[in-house]
């Protein structure tokens, strides 16, 4: 049975966008991924994240949607998409409510939800801090990708 890695929004965005400073590691993951060393785990919702993301940022030339969407179909072609259901969203709710954590805290906690789902190994984020307090000891965090 292959280790499970599920990648999170901060470690997608910078292995797509050659111009960010943490691409050369996060790419490193995605190719060891691509490469069948792991199996890649995307939360369904981080991929309109990603797109959100790599349309936004400042770079130069700025990422057109059309390849923004591309690098979305290739990261799709290369993982296990976790979609969540509405008992998710509502169970991802009810574990902020009990940790008392508010905000955008929500969104983590979803991502938190996919990785149990997935049965992940790891969880590859630059966010390590929430994860924490969302996952326990229940799935490895790696703190950063690099």
């Amino acid at each position: 049975m292959s280790t499970k890695v599920l990648f999170d929004t901060s470690a997608l965005i910078p292995g797509l966008l050659e111009t960010h400073p943490n691409h050369k590691a996060c790419m490193s993951w995605l190719s060891k991924g691509y490469q069948g060393d792991f199996q890649i785990g995307i939360p369904a919702h981080c991929l309109a994240e990603v797109y959100a993301g790599l349309t936004v940022m400042p770079s130069s030339p700025k990422i057109k949607p059309v390849f923004a969407s591309q690098a979305i179909d290739d990261l799709i072609k290369h993982a296990k998409i976790i979609e969540l259901t509405s008992l998710d969203y509502q169970n991802a709710i009810e574990r902020c409510v009990l940790a008392n954590l508010t905000s955008g805290v929500v969104y983590d906690s979803l991502i938190a939800i996919a990785a149990e789902k997935f049965k992940a190994d790891c969880l590859l984020t630059y966010n390590s801090r929430d994860f924490s307090r969302l996952l326990g000891k229940r799935i490895s965090i790696m703190k950063s990708p690099g």
